[in-house]
């Protein structure tokens, strides 16, 4: 008994070394200030002052997860961000990072100051957290709709529109078409391949359908069930064209998306 006593006691010695051993070496990935601690959760998508909030997924096993949390830094008004990751954010994603008071119940002032992000032109965008991941993808602000499109670079030059709602995530690029919110596609204007992929989808769905459903594929077509940036007649050829592209299809899907509510 003491000698398997004594190998569960080598073991958990063994656990909590490595992980503090590994907690010394992982880098943070937050734009914030603080102490990185491993922890096992299940699951770890939440912000606290206290908790922390997630590092980075280490291993997951579906049931739990292996994962660093950084529990920020505190000044006497609040969280502290990291001031050149801040720098970092302003200098390439076209935004700027403001100072924002919020009220936390688990701060002992009553309330945490947090970090938004604007275009220069004061639009909201979104969090620190978001104008870290504008920087970390080589993203930048779209005064037009800033909290949805974004522009993508590659080697220094625009390599594109990237829009992000709630329900897609998807980017506009030279090549692709200009959207047509009313286009009836043919098969002739796509390679095989890609006609044959869609209308798998929508004979697996029309087969399964019954009643105004059916009715409404049977309508509609084939484009449901393709990318918005195929559903159009002609294509992209220029950065501004894509602009304007990657605008109508975030207008139409937040459209939709506010319709279905």
């Amino acid at each position: 008994m003491g000698v398997v006593r004594l190998g569960e006691v080598i073991k958990v010695i063994v656990v909590i070394l490595f992980m503090r051993i590994l907690e010394r070496f992982v880098k943070n990935y937050t734009p914030y200030l603080g102490r990185l601690v491993l922890r096992i959760e299940k699951e770890p998508d939440y912000k606290s002052t206290k908790k922390g909030f997630l590092n980075k997924v280490h291993l997951d096993l579906k049931t739990f997860k292996l994962v660093t949390r950084l529990i920020p830094k505190l000044d006497d008004r609040g969280w502290v961000a990291d001031p050149e990751k801040v720098v970092l954010i302003e200098k390439y994603t076209g935004g700027i990072v403001k100072e924002k008071i919020e009220v936390d119940n688990e701060n002992d002032s009553g309330y945490t100051k947090k970090y938004i992000f604007l275009t220069k032109n004061k639009k909201y965008v979104g969090d620190l957290f978001k104008g870290w991941w504008y920087y970390e993808n080589q993203m930048m602000v779209v005064d037009e709709r800033p909290g949805g499109i974004s522009v993508k670079y590659k080697d220094k030059k625009i390599d594109g529109y990237y829009i992000r709602t709630d329900t897609e995530n998807l980017s506009v690029k030279i090549g692709d078409r200009i959207f047509d919110e009313k286009y009836r596609p043919s098969q002739s204007d796509f390679k095989k391949k890609e006609w044959d992929e869609w209308n798998k989808k929508f004979t697996k769905f029309y087969n399964k359908s019954k009643d105004w459903k059916k009715r409404r594929l049977k309508k509609v077509g084939i484009v449901l069930f393709m990318p918005y940036n195929k559903r159009g007649f002609r294509k992209i050829k220029t950065n501004e064209e894509a602009k304007y592209t990657a605008i109508k299809i975030y207008d139409f899907i937040i459209k939709n998306e506010h319709d279905k509510k």
